[in-house]
């Protein structure tokens, strides 16, 4: 495997990977990750509603009390009718046992008769027994139909003597504020009484009908008393909710903010794309950076690799280029060394060549001295050779015992520099591979006895 195949994949897997790991963590935490801020967004909108309720109900009491103590009398309070009928009540009226209306301020709208409905007294049956027990304190009845069957609350306060002060509270505003929550596709506000009636709901039939919802689980829970986040299957839109949830502790009104489930995965999903598509421009920018930086690395190091070889063949061998500013050190002193090596390769060769000239040189001298001692002392001690040899065979007897120990001498240092000067010529013939070697068999006792 080449060396930039071989860094390309150590850096896309060293890169990849963990990307791809917190990829995949991110993907299976999306869904937890939405669940747990709905239930903090969900609960805390419940909280801020329950809260704006809350102050609307001491508002709301707080201008019936003032009114109650002030009819009796009828005691005039500049302004007392324009704020009760900015707070929504359609009228404050105080009865006798007998329900006849003793005193009676009117807002936005007035009773017909003198006498207060009488179902309408059967419905707050429970609430004027609460009022009655508690003589001075303001009891919230639940939603009930008013004479004209719109849906109503009503304020009581025991005023002793028989006398019951009523005021009739439309819960338009209590409407308003749930129109007013809205969010994502099906994201919405319902508010109901005690008893579980809806007072304000995104369906108006609901709204209108007062629709009971008590048996749902969140509704349970609220009419309990308890606050929090559940998840819940809705019968409006026939889908499961998730919502969070609280109580108007003065009147027990339950307030759930509710989202389609659904929304929750689709934002999940969405955040998965988000991630995904993040993983792949993450994943893609560092296949691009590692196949440049395998590159980058790689590169320099198979420039060297050809010149060594190069270099090792005996082919011709060029410094390489000096590395840019963003090469690694290692590679500019790799590339350093390596025209160092070629310079003092060239030095080497050039000292090598001088050498061979001079050593060719010397053989030739050598030579020509060889040629020259086989010419000029061969053939004379050829001749001489055969002087002395024609003297010993012809005039040897005539000569004295002097003179035959003279020829003697003479004979064989002749003979001994003679076969010096072939054994020099033979050694010559040994080193230029001329020498020819004659081969035949002997009798080996005959050469060693």
């Amino acid at each position: 495997m080449k060396l930039r195949h071989l860094l390309f994949i150590s850096f896309v897997l060293i890169s990849v990977i963990p990307v791809g790991l917190l990829a995949y963590w991110e993907n299976r935490l999306a869904l937890d990750k939405e669940y747990e801020a709905i239930n903090e967004k969900h609960l805390l909108l419940a909280k801020n509603l329950t809260g704006t309720l809350d102050r609307y109900v001491q508002d709301v009491e707080l201008a019936f009390r003032m009114t109650t103590k002030n009819l009796p009398t009828m005691t005039q309070i500049n302004g007392l009718d324009e704020m009760l009928v900015g707070l929504d009540f359609r009228h404050v009226c105080v009865i006798d046992a007998n329900g006849l209306i003793q005193r009676l301020l009117c807002a936005l709208a007035c009773p017909k008769s003198d006498r207060f409905p009488v179902e309408v007294l059967k419905k707050l049956g429970i609430a004027r027994i609460e009022a009655e027990k508690n003589p001075g304190n303001v009891i919230f009845s639940d939603l009930i139909l008013n004479p004209k069957g719109a849906p109503t609350i009503y304020l009581l306060q025991s005023l002793g003597d028989g006398l019951l002060a009523i005021g009739e509270l439309s819960p338009e505003f209590i409407r308003a504020i749930q129109k007013a929550i809205s969010f994502g596709k099906l994201g919405h506000a319902a508010i109901v009484d005690r008893s579980g009636r809806l007072i304000a709901h995104p369906l108006p039939d609901w709204v209108s009908t007062m629709k009971d919802i008590s048996k749902l689980s969140i509704v349970k829970k609220m009419m309990n008393g308890e606050s929090g986040v559940i998840k819940f299957f809705s019968p409006a839109l026939k889908a499961d909710m998730i919502a969070g949830y609280n109580v108007v502790p003065r009147t027990g009104w339950g307030v759930m903010i509710p989202q389609p489930f659904s929304e929750l995965e689709e934002r999940a999903a969405s955040l998965r794309s988000v991630v995904l598509a993040i993983t792949a421009i993450g994943a893609s920018l560092a296949i691009f950076l590692s196949w440049w930086l395998s590159g980058l690395l790689s590169l320099p190091m198979r420039k060297v690799a050809d010149a060594a070889n190069r270099f090792a063949g005996g082919g011709e061998t060029l410094e390489l280029k000096t590395t840019s500013w963003i090469d690694p050190t290692e590679i500019s002193d790799l590339t350093r060394s390596f025209n160092y090596m070629v310079k003092e390769k060239g030095k080497r060769s050039a000292e090598l060549a001088a050498a061979v000239s001079e050593a060719t040189s010397a053989t030739q001298a050598k030579s020509e001295f060889l040629a020259s001692m086989s010419h000029e002392l061969r053939t004379p001690l050829t001749s001489s050779l055969g002087s002395l040899g024609l003297l010993k065979n012809i005039s040897y007897d005539d000569l004295s015992s002097e003179s035959k120990d003279l020829v003697d001498i003479a004979l064989r240092n002749n003979q001994a520099l003679l076969r010096l000067v072939n054994e020099l010529l033979d050694y010559e013939k040994i080193q230029s591979g001329t020498l020819s070697i004659k081969t035949s068999r002997h009798n080996i006792c005959d050469l060693t006895s």
